[in-house]
């Protein structure tokens, strides 16, 4: 479960704080006006070879017991305000659910 989102304007990236008890999947997709030039993805302060980029869209699996996933790109808009964060939040918590439960539909069950 994601439990806040912030911009470093430092290191231009969005940080995802999440609370992952179980192997998770972030889908995210910053339009170009806040973030763009995605090129590194961090889980828990290491790079993650788990990433699939596509444009601007950001593919992440994590394992269970991830605290932190930094998105980092080109240049990312300071302006991207609280509402934007919890917006972008709640899309991301609902693909987190929705994939994670059809996951478990398509698993097979041994």
């Amino acid at each position: 479960m994601m439990t806040s989102a912030v911009v470093n304007t430092d290191n231009n990236s969005i940080i995802f704080y999440i609370d992952a008890s179980d192997d998770g999947l972030l889908v995210v997709s910053p339009p170009k006006s806040v973030q763009e030039g995605i090129f590194m993805v961090l889980v828990d302060g290491e790079e993650s070879n788990d990433v699939e980029i596509d444009g601007n869209t950001v593919t992440v699996m994590f394992p269970a017991g991830t605290k932190e996933i930094e998105i980092i790109g080109t240049y990312v808009i300071p302006e991207f305000g609280t509402i934007a964060a919890m917006i972008l939040a709640v899309a991301i918590i609902s693909i987190i659910v929705i994939s994670s439960k059809s996951r478990l539909g398509i698993m097979p069950r041994y």
